[in-house]
């Protein structure tokens, strides 16, 4: 398995980053689907000003962060990230906090599921959703909506059953 590479760009904006334990937890639905506290993301237009690659690097931490807040095993590439950038910058704020409280984890269950049901409400009119795995339980997707309502069956199935239920296809 190769090293991941990290950008000179991604590895300066996390160096920036100061862990401070009074910081506020904070509740992202998009694109997190969890608690992340505000010294971890200070400001999201400079998260989202990188590049495509080292955002994604970013945000796949706090999704490698989730599975071992549940004591889930890492694969290799995600265990790879991990140990690459923690070698490379190991005060970044994601790394403090690897042992979180009883609230913490009751408020990551209440996101994960909020998340799962704005998606669910926001592709309910979609008529085609494509979901992309970014490795670490992550995600991305797109849907084409019709607002037109010209595309729109009256019997379609739910968004959940169309994305997960694929014997029809």
């Amino acid at each position: 398995m190769t090293t991941p590479r990290l950008s000179p760009s991604l590895v300066a904006y996390i160096s920036a980053l100061t862990y401070r334990a009074e910081s506020m937890r904070l509740v992202s639905l998009m694109p997190l689907s969890g608690i992340y506290w505000d010294d971890e993301i200070p400001d999201l237009a400079a998260l989202f000003s990188l590049g495509e690659d080292d955002k994604m690097q970013y945000l796949r931490l706090f999704a490698i962060r989730i599975r071992i807040w549940r004591g889930e095993a890492l694969n290799g590439e995600d265990q790879n990230l991990w140990d690459t950038v923690r070698t490379h910058v190991p005060t970044c704020p994601v790394f403090m906090r690897l042992n979180i409280s009883e609230d913490d984890r009751k408020t990551q269950r209440e996101a994960e599921q909020e998340t799962g049901e704005m998606l669910g409400g926001l592709f309910s009119g979609a008529e085609e959703v494509t979901w992309t795995d970014v490795g670490s339980g992550a995600k991305e997707f797109t849907a084409k909506l019709d607002f037109t309502g010209e595309g729109q069956s009256a019997t379609r199935n739910s968004f959940w059953r169309r994305v997960f239920d694929r014997n029809d296809q």
